[in-house]
């Protein structure tokens, strides 16, 4: 393993949501709710922290805007980039939970739908926000 700074933290946190946060958030919902529906909300739940903690350890405010200077990496990539993971691990665990759920079909249609969907509102949302 390589990291620079605090990178090591990526693969922990990964970890924690994995082996922590599911069980965790299976203990909140409701009997009946599907494990791999607790485990999807526990990695949606472990992206936004991951996300928080690498914005506030490699970036920095400034009035122009948010500088990047992606200070603490792992495998030379910066911790932000690791939030991906975590999205991946939702979609496939909440696509297998709602195709157990409703039917092999609708599971696929999540799998394949849902990152189509995000890149088609990302461009209209960014125009919004007024972002570039």
């Amino acid at each position: 393993m390589r990291w620079t700074g605090v990178g090591w933290l990526a693969p922990v946190l990964f970890v924690l949501a994995c082996f922590g946060g599911g069980p965790l958030v299976d203990a909140l919902t409701p009997d009946g709710f599907p494990v791999l529906g607790s485990v999807a909300i526990a990695m949606l739940l472990g992206a936004v922290v991951h996300w928080a903690l690498a914005r506030a350890l490699n970036s920095t405010s400034t009035p122009p805007g948010r500088v990047w200077h992606d200070t603490h990496t792992y495998f030379g990539a910066p911790l932000q980039q690791a939030v991906g993971l975590y999205l991946l691990v939702a979609l496939v665990a909440g696509s297998v939970a709602v195709g157990e759920h409703r039917s092999p079909a609708v599971g696929w249609a999540t799998f394949l739908g849902l990152p189509v969907a995000v890149l088609l509102v990302r461009p209209l949302a960014r125009r919004v926000v007024g972002r570039p």
